[in-house]
């Protein structure tokens, strides 16, 4: 029983690291709000916002299950998933 103790023991301090990330993007989404900034998390395609890229959110649909964020160079509103933000780099 020892043995399985440890192993559990071991897989919770790999995966509390990962977990108190998810903990922190679900709480950073569910508070966004307008004029809230945000950073892309994917590559847009047509030569619009990368990765990385920060622009502001200007309306949330159905609480939250997306965003209309505008972005300045190029200037552009896209709508996205939460899945496609993280906060923005400080």
């Amino acid at each position: 029983m020892k043995a399985i103790e440890r192993i559990g023991s071991a897989i919770k301090r790999v995966l509390a690291p990962e977990s108190e990330k998810v903990r922190n993007w679900l709480e950073f989404v569910s508070s966004l709000s307008v004029r809230d900034a945000v950073s892309l998390d994917i590559n847009l395609p047509d030569e619009g916002p990368k990765a990385g890229t920060v622009g502001t959110v200007i309306r949330v649909h159905n609480n939250g299950s997306s965003f209309d964020v505008e972005f300045e160079n190029p200037r552009r509103v896209v709508t996205l998933a939460p899945q496609q933000l993280n906060p923005p780099s400080r």
